[in-house]
């Protein structure tokens, strides 16, 4: 009988049988890996990125290659199927064309000083089987350059203004018309006969029909092609009108020793001469001491002129001209703005004599010369009664005077301090209607007394029919 044969038991401990587990793990692994490298062969990392340049400056392609083993990279022009290089050499006769690498990783085309030839694909290829490949497209521009701009000078307000502009660039850049500081361009619509503001005017043409001197300034012609920057170029108008002058006081009133300014707005162009004289013809220079003129700037064809006289006194009243001139008018032409000026008048208060009593004020409205309210209400002119307790003087005089001229009142008047109406007036400062008049005041014109109560005193003032001839002397004498 035959023996039987036994392989002997082997004993392996855990910690063997793990670390055996483990290396055949990472064998599989690297197996996989490698026969997955030999399948699959190099690969492309990132896309190849398309390029905008300058036409003169350099241009580089860059394509991203892993696992590139034995394999060579090429470079082609697509459009026209040339060859540029292969590996590390270049085959292409372009010497501002070559090649160069980093880590066989990053693999590089340089193009130096680019013309608008070299514009179009690239191709960046991998001699695998099938070929594998990406393609890169080169953009070349010209930056966009302003060759010729003409325009109309010295335009004669309310005719034509034709600007225009030439460019070269590419692609063929794009040319519109705008104004300085972001204004508006007003442009004549003939389809529907009227003006109109746009923001930019499109096109090498800008035509500005019957202008007018609010469009005079400064204009832009703008060129673009797409691409970063955009050029400029400037072009000033100008409009030519005769001179026009405004007077914002054409009335002034000064006090004896102030300092009085004097102004006018002056629209011209060409700017001309501008001054101020007198009536009698006499130039007013900053030379003089007596004299001071100062100039702003409001824009390009409006100036505010100030004259300034110093220390006025009653002399200087009189009619002063602001006067100008320029190329528009014809010999002798010229164009002036009068301002006139006054010596403000002082309202004096007639003083109460000692044993004067204030029994009655009327306000009167102005008109009868420039003095100033006493009371805070309307522009008027305010008179007293006067009442005398003995001094021998008529007790009559000034109340007949006042009211004669009461008498040419017919209009009642209120201000913060009461009322005051009726005909004559009389003034009441607890009134507050109209035609109010105090109380146990007699107003009948043939005895005309005042009663004695808690607002008014006895007097022995009255006005009777027996005046009425002193009265129409004085009424004569004011009219």
């Amino acid at each position: 009988m035959a023996s039987q044969f036994r392989f002997p038991r082997l004993y392996i401990s855990d910690h063997t049988k793990h670390v055996l587990c483990f290396s055949v793990l990472l064998f599989l692994i690297s197996f996989v890996k490698f026969v997955e490298g030999n399948t699959d062969g190099p690969l492309f990392g990132l896309r190849l990125k398309n390029l905008t340049v300058e036409m003169g400056k350099n241009a580089t392609f860059t394509c991203y290659v892993k696992n590139i083993g034995g394999y060579k990279v090429g470079w082609v022009k697509a459009d026209t199927k040339s060859i540029l290089a292969i590996g590390e050499f270049r085959i292409s006769h372009n010497e501002r064309v070559t090649v160069s690498n980093e880590r066989q990783q990053k693999h590089h085309l340089h193009i130096t000083g680019v013309t608008l030839e070299d514009a179009g694909p690239y191709m960046c290829q991998l001699n695998t089987a099938p070929m594998k490949s990406q393609v890169g497209y080169l953009n070349v521009v010209v930056k966009p350059d302003i060759t010729k701009v003409t325009g109309t000078e010295g335009i004669v307000e309310g005719g034509t203004a034709r600007l225009t502009c030439e460019a070269i660039g590419y692609p063929t850049p794009e040319i519109y018309w705008v104004r300085e500081k972001g204004q508006h361009i007003i442009i004549w619509d003939k389809s529907i006969g009227r003006r109109h503001t746009v923001d930019k005017v499109e096109g090498n043409v800008l035509e500005l029909h019957k202008i007018k001197r609010s469009q005079m300034g400064t204009y832009f012609c703008v060129a673009k092609s797409g691409y970063p920057p955009a050029v400029n170029q400037r072009v000033e108008i100008e409009v030519h009108f005769r001179p026009v002058i405004s007077v914002p006081n054409q009335k002034v009133y000064a006090k004896e020793g102030q300092d009085v300014a004097l102004e006018c707005i002056i629209e011209s162009y060409p700017k001309g001469l501008h001054y101020w004289e007198l009536e009698s013809g006499e130039t007013l220079s900053s030379n003089n001491m007596k004299y001071l003129r100062h100039e702003f700037t409001i824009n390009e064809y409006s100036i505010r002129s100030r004259l300034t006289i110093l220390d006025f006194t009653t002399d200087d009243q009189g009619v002063y001209k602001c006067i100008c001139k320029n190329s528009m008018n014809h010999a002798g032409d010229r164009v002036e703005g009068v301002v006139y000026l006054h010596m403000e008048k002082e309202f004096e208060a007639k003083e109460p004599l000692e044993n004067d009593i204030l029994t009655n004020a009327v306000d009167y409205p102005r008109g009868y010369g420039n003095e100033r309210s006493s009371f805070g209400g309307s522009e008027s002119t305010t008179y007293f009664d006067i009442e005398h307790e003995s001094n021998g003087d008529n007790p009559n005089r000034n109340y007949q005077q006042n009211y004669a001229w009461q008498e040419k009142q017919t209009t009642a008047y209120t201000n913060d301090y009461g009322s005051y109406s009726g005909n004559p007036y009389y003034y009441n400062s607890e009134a507050k209607e109209r035609n109010a008049k105090p109380d146990g005041l007699n107003t009948d014109p043939g005895t005309h007394k005042r009663h004695k109560n808690k607002h008014h005193r006895s007097s022995s003032t009255q006005l009777s029919w027996h005046h009425l001839p002193f009265v129409m002397i004085v009424l004569r004498l004011v009219l």
